[in-house]
């Protein structure tokens, strides 16, 4: 009897259900999580999770799962609850939820110039929105809501070193300015060996004379902050949180049919909407 008594545990922990493991979220996920729940909480009138899985014959658990982390949104789901809940920015929401962690692992490409159509799709953005060349950040375009969010940035500069030797960007950025400066220089100084073009290596030199720099580019950057889904920013009209949007490929525009682009970084900020 002392012998049974004694398996017993040791059967008891073979049969036991392992704990589900939670995925993880990149950035993008999380946002768009987050998005999904908070429209569905301000709905008007307001849906109950079991509404909305009646509305999208998706199940309550589904729903649960979705909004707790446990399950990655797809983009069929995210078209699905989108058009219930009449959501307007369904091309933002699909954009942020392909974002992963990419600026540690951007390697700079050939500066290039873009189409006048490249151009149209960029200013065609309601929120801020640029194109960028991987590594020192070199800007391609950007919108008006862009270079008004971030004075002195145009197309031609460098975003890297505006945040590292522009006034403006401590202010725009306030307590998120150290986290995101120090992952640029910390990434660029990864890269350092790429930068062979003159406008590089001055913007380098220029960069390096920042009391902050050599902390930056010695110290390695948090890797958990690549991954970051919003940042709280002052623009014109105060302080107001953003949605985070790099998303990076070779061809990163809405077209079939045209030969791939070097790399291209498609940033963008989309406004947090509140009440």
């Amino acid at each position: 009897m002392a012998s049974e008594d004694r398996s017993a545990p040791a059967a008891t922990r073979r049969n036991a259900v392992p704990p589900v493991s939670r995925p993880t979220l990149t950035a993008g996920q999380a946002a768009v999580r987050d998005r999904l729940a908070k429209a569905r909480i301000e709905a008007e009138p307001r849906l109950s999770q079991q509404d909305l899985a009646d509305l999208t014959g998706l199940s309550v658990a589904t729903i649960k799962a979705y909004e707790s982390g446990a399950r990655k949104v797809t983009h069929r789901t995210l078209a699905t609850v989108a058009a219930v809940l009449k959501l307007p920015d369904l091309h933002s929401l699909e954009e942020i939820l392909v974002q992963g962690i990419q600026l540690q692992h951007a390697v700079p490409g050939e500066r290039i110039s873009p189409e006048p159509r490249d151009k149209a799709w960029v200013h065609s953005m309601p929120f801020p929105a640029a194109l960028m060349i991987p590594g020192l950040l070199w800007v391609l375009e950007a919108n008006t809501a862009y270079e008004r969010l971030h004075p002195g940035i145009r197309a031609g500069s460098s975003f890297l070193e505006w945040l590292v030797l522009d006034p403006h960007s401590k202010h725009v950025l306030g307590e998120d300015w150290w986290p995101e400066t120090h992952l640029g220089v910390w990434t660029a100084t990864q890269l350092r060996h790429h930068f062979t073009g003159q406008d590089d290596l001055r913007a380098l030199e220029r960069m390096s004379r920042a009391p902050e720099f050599q902390i930056m580019s010695t110290r390695p950057a948090a890797r958990f902050y690549a991954g970051r889904a919003r940042l709280h920013l002052r623009d014109h009209t105060g302080q107001r949180d953003y949605y985070v949007n790099v998303h990076r490929d070779a061809n990163p525009l809405p077209r079939t049919g045209t030969p791939a682009l070097p790399p291209v970084l498609f940033h963008s900020l989309i406004p947090v909407e509140t009440r």
